[in-house]
């Protein structure tokens, strides 16, 4: 008895022979044309305009008198948060215990 034959194309390269011959074939399409391209063709490049002069027309974020009553005491509270988040992250006590350890 014969052997069966083995297949010319394996299963696991059925995928990327798919792929390879859907870019194949959409490689073979027309561009669509493109609405006025004469006239975007024939305009010229922007003005390019200094950074400075554009952020300088930009007024600075504040309270003002038109802000909603309450951010002014929660930015207050947000500021005393901060300060006492400025502080050292680990404490004299536990910065000796660590330096001790280390030390061995």
């Amino acid at each position: 008895m014969r052997a069966p034959a083995r297949p010319a194309i394996s299963p696991a390269t059925c995928p990327a022979l798919a792929a390879v011959v859907l870019a194949a074939l959409a490689g073979c399409t027309d561009l669509p044309p493109l609405p006025d391209a004469e006239a975007q063709r024939d305009t010229g490049y922007l003005a390019l305009i200094p950074a400075d002069q554009i952020t300088g027309r930009v007024p600075p974020p504040g309270p003002g008198a038109d802000a909603a009553p309450d951010l002014i005491p929660r930015a207050e509270r947000l500021r005393a948060r901060a300060a006492r988040l400025g502080g050292p992250v680990i404490d004299d006590a536990t910065r000796d215990r660590m330096q001790t350890g280390v030390v061995r």
